[in-house]
């Protein structure tokens, strides 16, 4: 996908360089995940959740988890460029079930409409993960009637949180 943006911002410039997209592409990858910040609460979370629920990596990115070290927690990892849908498209919470199969879902993450709404849309539950406590990207609030989370967790990254659901796979935004 990031190869792609390359070639084609390289193509609008009038730029004739395959050999520069490539380049371009292979410093990016390189440098993306050569300094990555975690919040305090993701390890002794994941540590917590991993002890009793399957967990799962559900993401539009590309943070594989194998590049900063966190691939031991996560019994599946979902990619919208491997699955050609995004969140909130249904289409990918199917691939993560396939992935990760069980009989309950939780998709915990920072986006309102892609992943309280999108989990919503495809049976999950959703819990927003609002890391600093105000309005989503899309305006809504919390409350909101079109967008109202299964659950909302606000928390400054120092406190991990306690989802109570041990028989249910857990599926993570990143």
């Amino acid at each position: 996908m990031r190869l792609t943006a390359f070639q084609e911002g390289l193509r609008r410039l009038g730029i004739d360089g395959e050999d520069l997209a490539q380049h371009l592409n292979a410093f990016y990858l390189e440098r993306r995940f050569s300094c990555v910040d975690l919040y305090d609460d993701v390890i002794p979370t994941l540590e917590d959740l991993a002890a009793d629920h399957n967990i799962g990596l559900l993401s539009n990115g590309s943070s594989y988890p194998d590049r900063v070290e966190l691939q031991r927690y996560f019994g599946a990892a979902v990619f919208s460029q491997d699955v050609g849908a995004e969140k909130p498209d249904p289409a990918i919470y199917r691939a993560a079930q396939e992935a990760l199969p069980g009989d309950r879902y939780i998709m915990v993450g920072d986006s309102l409409t892609n992943d309280v709404i999108g989990a919503q849309s495809a049976g999950w539950r959703g819990v927003w993960l609002n890391r600093a406590p105000t309005m989503s990207s899309t305006g809504r609030s919390p409350t909101s009637p079109s967008g109202t989370p299964s659950r909302t967790s606000a928390t400054s990254g120092t406190s991990p949180k306690r989802i109570e659901h041990p028989s249910s796979p857990l599926s993570r935004g990143v």
